[in-house]
């Protein structure tokens, strides 16, 4: 190749490098910013607002931002720590804070730069401190923690907005930020007078699990002055769980009268993190009834109860089964009892007691009463030398009264022992 066509091909290649470098640092210097410029708005002196700036790199190459500044009186940043290295198409958030010492209009800067940026970002910030006698807004709670909400499920919180200033203040615009996040109940246009308060609520359903970082955003109007708020919001998605526990698994309602009833309480509980509906129970056995079930709705972690009931209607033994379903969710109870005819059903109490240390006893009388205290029945007609006695007598849900008298051989009675009471069963 003679000398002068080499030159010629060497000044084309070196045409060719910097142009490739030309086009590369073109696409570096796209560092984009979600917002240009920040107008804080009116804030009170000794109060603050925030706001969030996303930073994303929009070429095909990877950039690291190291240097992030803010000028001006009261502002400042957060939410970051350099460097911050960011691949092609990748963002990364900062909280921009203004906090005025002093009432008046602030300005200032954001300025970012870094490897692979041929240009500072600049984002601009402006903001005026009030004095309180002005306006006062409060946002309470300034921030919401949802903590972990199944997927597909809604949770939401209250949050209270109180005009402590002298001036009325207006609601200008709102928006929810962050995926799954919503607010409602604040409507654009509405007054709060001075000293009064409104209530709205930020609502978050996940789409996705994960942590997620979310706000709902308020743009007031007061003495002819933007006030921007916010209220930060995180929860976190998780997957939804269904749970149903029942208490006791088993029921034995014991021996219980032909025509008769007797019932136990269930406890059933929502043991996973999902609400529930009781879509459907079935009782396999004769005699066995449950009452209460039809629709009944439990939140995650909610308990309720409900009565099975048995119902004999012959003598015998019985056994069935409880089976209750919400959704995917199953428990079930096993039930069982026996019935006796009314006519075989009978009671007794049994007595017993020490003997008595006085000397020449021969035997002891056993008095019964309906009432403590007396009066007293006598059931022995001639007195029993045993220290035991079986009363047969007894009635049904009737408490009874019992006290036992010594007897020596001349016929001499002592005074009563200590009152003891039984309490007869009804079956």
């Amino acid at each position: 190749m003679s000398h002068k066509k080499r030159f010629a091909f060497l000044i084309a290649l070196f045409n060719l490098f910097f142009l490739a470098g030309a086009g590369r640092a073109l696409a570096q210097s796209q560092l984009s910013a979600s917002q240009s410029s920040i107008n804080f708005g009116s804030i009170n002196v000794g109060g603050s607002a925030q706001q969030q700036i996303k930073l994303t790199n929009a070429t095909k190459l990877g950039i690291t931002v190291t240097t992030i500044t803010v000028s001006g009186k009261y502002f400042s940043i957060s939410g970051f720590t350099t460097p911050i290295s960011l691949a092609a198409g990748a963002s990364v958030s900062l909280n921009a804070k203004f906090a005025p010492g002093s009432t008046g209009s602030q300005t200032g800067k954001i300025e970012i730069s870094g490897r692979g940026l041929t240009a500072t970002l600049d984002i601009q910030l402006a903001g005026n401190g009030t004095s309180q006698s002005q306006v006062s807004i409060q946002m309470v709670p300034s921030s919401v923690t949802f903590g972990s909400v199944p997927v597909g499920t809604t949770n939401s919180q209250t949050i209270t907005v109180k005009n402590g200033g002298s001036s009325a203040i207006s609601v200008a615009s709102q928006a929810a930020g962050g995926s799954g996040f919503s607010m409602s109940g604040l409507a654009d246009g509405l007054t709060i007078s001075p000293g009064k308060s409104t209530t709205f609520n930020v609502a978050f359903k996940p789409v996705t699990t994960g942590a997620v970082t979310g706000s709902a955003s308020v743009n007031f109007k007061a003495a002819g002055q933007p006030i921007p708020k916010t209220v930060w919001a995180t929860g976190t998605g998780v997957s939804s769980t269904i749970s149903l526990k029942v208490s006791p698994t088993a029921m034995n309602f014991g021996t219980v009268t032909a025509g008769k009833s007797s019932s136990i309480t269930l406890k059933v509980s929502n043991a996973g993190n999902s609400e529930i509906t009781i879509s459907r129970s079935t009782i396999t056995g004769s005699g066995f009834s449950v009452n209460g079930l039809a629709s009944l709705i439990l939140q995650a972690g909610q308990s309720d109860t409900v009565s099975v009931v048995f119902s004999p209607g012959s003598a015998g033994n019985y056994s069935g089964n409880l089976s209750i379903v919400a959704g995917s969710a199953t428990a079930s109870v096993t039930l069982s009892g026996s019935s006796v005819s009314g006519s075989t059903v009978s009671h007794t109490v049994s007595l017993s007691w020490s003997p008595s240390s006085s000397s020449n006893v021969t035997g002891y009388y056993v008095q019964r009463g309906t009432v403590s205290g007396g009066p007293y029945q006598l059931l022995n007609s001639s007195p029993i030398a045993s220290t035991s006695y079986v009363d047969s007598t007894v009635k049904a849900g009737q408490e009874y009264f019992y006290v036992i008298v010594a007897v020596n051989s001349e016929g001499l009675e002592s005074q009563p022992s200590e009152q003891v009471n039984a309490t007869i069963p009804l079956f």
